[in-house]
């Protein structure tokens, strides 16, 4: 978090903002993670990742509410759970991040987009897919028409 801080004031200095990317496999995964970085790390903005956020277990809404003044971008996917019995420490054999509709693992994306339109949001959302089982372009599709309909 001392490394961060001094990210976050030297991006000031160009007008730029530092922001986190929850992320399975990195230092920042879950929700204490998550929100303990973001204490440590009061200039820090945050680029929420949804998927990666749920499947660490967090409260995607819950932290659109607490950090909805800091988010600058929402990454948007689902996930689809390959196998249970495997650890978050080999997530890549445990799950994949799929199209919005995809998924199996309960992620409530639309009640994340109601929860930033009630503040207001108007920043990146941005579809990211990790994995393809078909044409990508037919997957960005179905994500790209969910959200248009979200955040219409």
């Amino acid at each position: 978090c001392r490394r961060a801080n001094v990210f976050v004031e030297a991006a000031k200095k160009y007008n730029l903002k530092a922001a986190l990317h929850n992320h399975l496999g990195t230092c920042i995964e879950n929700q204490d993670e998550l929100d303990k970085f973001m204490e440590l790390v009061p200039g820090a903005a945050l680029l929420l990742d949804i998927a990666h956020l749920r499947a660490a277990g967090g409260d995607c809404v819950k932290t659109v509410q607490k950090y909805h003044d800091r988010l600058v971008a929402v990454h948007f996917k689902d996930i689809f759970y390959k196998d249970l019995n495997v650890g978050l420490d080999t997530w890549w054999e445990r799950l994949r991040f799929c199209e919005l509709g995809g998924g199996n693992a309960g992620l409530d994306y639309e009640a994340i987009a109601r929860e930033l339109q009630k503040y207001n949001y108007d920043k990146w959302v941005l579809i990211e897919h990790d994995t393809h089982l078909r044409a990508p372009e037919l997957d960005l599709k179905v994500s790209a028409d969910i959200l248009k309909e979200l955040f219409k």
